[in-house]
Order: C-alpha cells, then structure tokens, then sequence
C-alpha cells in the first residue's frame, strides 16, 4: 500500500469515527476502546488514534450534548462500576414471560452462549497451533468494558454481544477452517537438479505397479469431509435457533400506522407529559411505540405500571390529572403484545383496559384507532400545565471563560493530533516532525481535560426545581417549597435571575394547604444594605452559579428577617 493510499485510509477511519460519534451513545466508545487495544498489542499502527479518537469524543460530548447531561449528571455517573446491576437488568430480568415467550428468551441465551463457547474452542485450536490471534482476541475481550460505565437502559448486555459477534464468527470458523497445519510452516528448499545418467541402450524392462494412494492422503480427505459436514450441520442448526430465538418479537418491534398518528396527535396538539403503560416490574424503560423522533427536549414521557386488573383504573387517572393540563395517556397494541408476552397478562387485558378507560367520567377519549388511543384528563380552565422536561432547552445559559478556551484547546489538539497520524503514515522521510508534534500536543490536551473538568464541574450543578430540596427562609420546611415548586427562577435557571428578582407565584399544594407568606421574597429596596450586599456578592460570583444562588438566598433570608 503507498502513502497516499494509506493517508486516504486514515482520513476515512477519522471521518467515520466523527459521523459515529455524532450518530450514536456507545459506538465511540467501544471504537475508542478497541482502538486502544489494538496499539497495545501491535496491531494498529497509527500508535496516536486513540488520543485523538478520545479528543474526538470528549469535544462532542462536552459541549454537543450539555442539554442532555447538565443538571443531572451525577444521576447518569451514579451506573458506573455496577456491574452486578448492570448484568442484572440486562440479562436476569429479561428471562421472564409466558412459557411460549421464555422460550424464545431462553433460546437467545443459548444461542449467544454457543457462539462463546465455539469462538473459545476455536481461538484454544489457533493458540495449539502456534498461531496468534492477538486483534481477534481484542476485538473480542474489549466491548465488556463498556458494561463498566452504563446500563444502557437493560440493553447493554446486547450491545456487547452485538460488538462482539464479528470476532465471535471468526474465531468460531476457526475450529473448522482452515486445515490443521501450522501457519509458520518454512518451504522446503528445492533439491538441485541431479545430472541424469545415461540411459541404456534397448528396451526398458516393466517394473512394478504403481501403489494406490498414501494412508496418510486418505486419512486427511477423509477428516477434511468429516469436518465440512460438521461445519454445514452447526450452520443449520444455528440458523433454526436464530429463527426460534426471535420468535415473537414481530408482534411488537414493528410500528403500525395507527400509533404513528396517536403520537403525530400529541404532538400536534403540543403535548407536554404522555404517559404509557410498562409491565408491574417496571424493567420495559422503553415504550414499544414511536417516541421521541420529534419535540425531543420538550415532551416528557414518563411510563405508568401496567395493573393486572383492567378495571383498576383509579391510580393512573389519578396520576393523569395530577400532571396538569397537556397530559395525555396512550395506549399502543404492540406495548400491550409486549406486557402480554413478557408478564403473562390475559389475552383480552388491552380491549378491556380500553373499555374501564373509555368509561371513565374523568378522561376523556382523544383519538382511538386499531392500534392506538389516547386519553386526556377532564380539568377546569384554571388548572395548572404539565411541567416540561428538565433541561427542556438547549443547555444552560451559564457563561464560564473554560467554554472558550476549551474550545481552542480542542481544535488545536485535533489539529496537532491528526498532523502527527498523517506524517507517520504518508510522509516516512519525515518522521522528525512526529517528535515535535507530539511534544505541542500534550499542553493542549491537557488544557483540554482541564477546560471539560471545569465545565462539568460548573454546568453539571442541578437547578432548583421541583425535584431540589434547597435552604428554606424561616418556618417553611424544605419539602413543600420543592414540591410547590417555589424555588423555581424566572426562566428556569439561576443565573437569569437578578439581585432583584421575585419568585414567581407558586402553584397551589396538592394537598390543599395554604402557601405561608414568609417564603415569598418581596421587591427589595435598592437603597437598602441587603440590597447593595447582594450587587456585590453578585458581582464576586459571577463565574461559580452554584456559590451565586447560595449567596441570593442567603442575602434575602436576611432581607425577610430585617423586616
């Protein structure tokens, strides 16, 4: 392969690590991983990719997906090293079902057990005969590192499984093929020719037959089609289990037309919550149904436990109107397949549910097709609207110097980093430079790290919400002003809120208790001292939001006390 060839390669394995990055949650990082395997056992050997893949990655998630992870990002770090929680979910809760669908699940596990043990007997048959297999057994060991960081919602076991496949296949068509004979096998050098003597005159006297073919010849044919059709027998029967092991799944992987209109009806009508319905275990975290293709961060879909008996309808109404206007519950055929397969519910349990829904006094029917229906809850004009997402914009609008500088970082060392990659691998006459490169790039990387830790560490603070129990003024307890939701800020975030904000008006209490006056904050006087103190704690906090907040509630506290 020339320099051009191999500098276009290159180009194209960082193109399609960036697009799967931009793309999907796990792929990069299983790239990042196996990547960093390779070089370590000496099968890459552009040595630098997973630095540079890792810069790839860090940069995207830094500041590509702070809506997603800001305010919550202890939540999301609370899965890793869990690993016997992570395998759990993944793998011993979804051997449930009716006997029929336990069959299937079961076959699934069994067949993913088979392709272990096969690609194991076939890497142990390799290793016999000296042959090594170091990428395929990176390829293969690698991807169980991920189960370390998440759960992937119970599917990260089946990830795994999916990554490994390909080493799987490989090393499994190694316990058959190629024939059993050492790779490092040295040719015989050929004999010199010998100087052929002089034939006698006359005619040549018969000798003997020529004897058949070797034992050794006939014992080898023989093997190699003993092993051909033990191969084609295991080929067969993998394929009858791939077909009994994902029986069933068709009745509720596929999306009709009709709860694709259900959902298109939500979000028409600018739905804020919908509710669906989940097994009693609560392991399906994902609806069987189309979602959130749309309107990602500002519909919330939140899933309700299915009750075994249809009529027990009283919970879910009531969850429904406690949601507030812009509510809506959906019922799908394909999450009710899923529930009936996977937690043995009757065979009629959706057509009656959809009959104690329908004659509820409470709801009211919205849509109702073959596949689909959607309810919403009868409440007055007055009442509240559903509280949207957390994080429901774009990220927060906390304006930190590391964001810029970070930024720079990044593009340097991406810069830097590839520069090294294309020396190495097209410009070998000049492989000096790579020194030198690689010597600028450590100060931006580092930088890099420093900036992403230090927005992490500013942007990741939660924001008061409902959901946040904060230092309360004096005789109202910490949980009814979080569950009144009256420490909520104008505009949803802390740093919008001046010295001089007032609390919006806080909702009415479920329970119907009356809201004490002494935790409203009113309009403080910008002559007072409480006043000038909170400019300038605001002005000496205006780079740490957390340490900003803390500061407001603290100088109004004593605002309240004084008067």
């Amino acid at each position: 392969m020339t320099a051009a060839q191999r500098g276009i390669l290159l180009v194209l394995v960082v193109g399609i690590f960036a697009a799967s990055t931009v793309s999907h949650q796990l792929t990069p990082l299983f790239m990042v991983i196996i990547c960093a395997g390779l070089v370590l056992v000496g099968r890459c050997t552009p040595r630098g990719l997973p630095i540079l893949f890792g810069a790839i990655l860090i940069g995207w998630v830094s500041y590509e997906t702070v809506g997603y992870w800001s305010g919550h990002l202890p939540q999301l770090l609370s899965e890793i090293g869990r690993l016997g929680g992570t395998f759990s979910a993944s793998v011993g809760n979804r051997l449930v079902g009716t006997p029929m669908h336990k069959i299937a699940v079961d076959s699934r596990a069994a067949f993913a057990a088979l392709m272990v043990i096969l690609a194991v007997a076939g890497a142990v048959r390799r290793r016999l005969r000296r042959i090594s297999d170091r990428a395929l057994l990176v390829l293969l060991v690698a991807p169980l590192a991920i189960a370390a960081f998440q759960n992937y919602g119970g599917e990260v076991s089946l990830r795994i499984y999916l990554f490994m496949l390909p080493a799987l296949a490989v090393l499994a068509a190694n316990l058959f093929f190629p024939p059993a004979r050492p790779a490092q096998a040295v040719q015989a050098e050929p004999a010199e020719p010998q100087p052929a003597e002089q034939a006698p005159a006359g005619p040549v006297p018969a000798g003997p037959e020529p004897a058949g073919p070797a034992p050794a010849g006939v014992w080898r044919s023989v093997r190699s089609a003993a092993v051909l059709a033990l191969a084609g027998v295991l080929a067969a029967g993998l394929g009858e289990l791939f077909l009994l092991s994902r029986y069933g799944n068709e009745a509720f992987e596929r999306t009709p037309p009709g709860e694709l209109a259900a959902v298109n009806y939500i979000y028409r009508h600018r739905g804020v919550a919908v509710l669906w319905l989940s097994r009693p275990a609560g392991l399906g975290t994902t609806p069987q149904m189309p979602w959130q293709y749309h309107r990602i961060a500002s519909v919330n879909f939140a899933s309700v436990r299915a009750p075994v008996d249809p009529a027990d309808i009283a919970s879910i109404v009531g969850y429904l109107k406690r949601q507030g206007a812009g509510a809506y519950l959906v019922t799908v055929t394909t999450e009710a397949t899923f529930i009936r397969q996977s937690a043995s519910y009757p065979a009629d349990w959706e057509r009656n549910f959809r009959e104690a829904l329908s004659g509820a006094p409470g709801l009211q029917l919205m849509l109702s097709n073959r596949d689909a229906a959607v309810y919403r809850a009868r409440l007055p004009a007055s009442a509240p609207r559903a509280r949207p997402p957390v994080n429901s914009g774009t990220g927060p609008s906390v304006r930190t110097i590391w964001s810029p500088v970070g930024l720079v970082a990044l593009f340097v060392s991406l810069l830097l980093l590839t520069a090294r990659e294309l020396v190495r691998e097209c410009l070998p006459a000049r492989r000096w430079l790579m020194r030198p490169l690689a010597l600028a790039s450590v100060p931006a990387v580092v930088l890099l790290l420093a900036a992403v830790i230090e927005r992490f560490r500013i942007l990741a603070l939660p924001v008061p919400g409902p959901r946040t129990a904060v230092r309360s003024c004096k005789g109202v307890p910490d949980e009814y002003r979080s569950r009144t939701g009256q420490d909520r800020f104008p505009g949803g975030s802390p740093e919008r809120a001046g010295p001089g904000h007032r609390h919006q008006h806080p909702r009415p209490d479920p329970e119907g208790r009356p809201v004490s006056a002494a935790c409203r904050r009113p309009r403080r006087d910008q002559d007072t001292r409480a006043a000038r103190r909170a400019r300038v704690h605001d002005q000496r906090a205006r780079t740490h939001p957390g340490r900003r907040v803390a500061l407001l509630r603290r100088a109004v506290c004593q605002a309240d006390d004084r008067s």
